[in-house]
């Protein structure tokens, strides 16, 4: 009987730990989602595309972007250039994004995202 309650329990976590997922990047609505004017009324808030473009590129030349490319297809790694050019620029969305890449077969070597940061601001400001 104890045999079979072990066997139950180890069924039962390996399923638990089958069953996690892990999620990259955070979540909400998409980085990259369209926008239709550049000034955008909500309540109190307007949303403004910033005038000066933004580039960031993940590169396989480094040990850290060997490290965030390894194993990720070419969509992984655009919106991961999107996030990390939303990090650095520290905006909400990044408004048009425009990809570079350099692959060799499925394997991404280099990408690159091009695209004009933008955020919300207070109606007063």
């Amino acid at each position: 009987m104890n045999k079979y309650i072990s066997l139950a329990a180890g069924l039962l976590l390996a399923a638990s730990l089958s069953s996690c997922r892990s999620i990259n990047g955070s979540a909400g609505s998409s980085p990259t989602q369209a926008i239709d004017s550049y000034v955008v009324m909500r309540g109190d808030l307007r949303f403004v595309i910033r005038d000066e473009p933004v580039e960031h590129s993940i590169d396989i030349s480094s040990a850290n972007g060997r490290a965030k490319l390894k194993g990720i297809t070419l969509q992984q790694a655009e919106l991961l250039a999107i996030r990390e050019a939303i990090m650095k620029s520290r905006c909400v969305k990044m408004v048009e994004p425009q990809f570079t890449n350099l692959t060799k077969g499925k394997k991404v070597l280099r990408i690159t995202v091009y695209g004009f940061p933008a955020d919300f601001k207070n109606k007063q400001e």
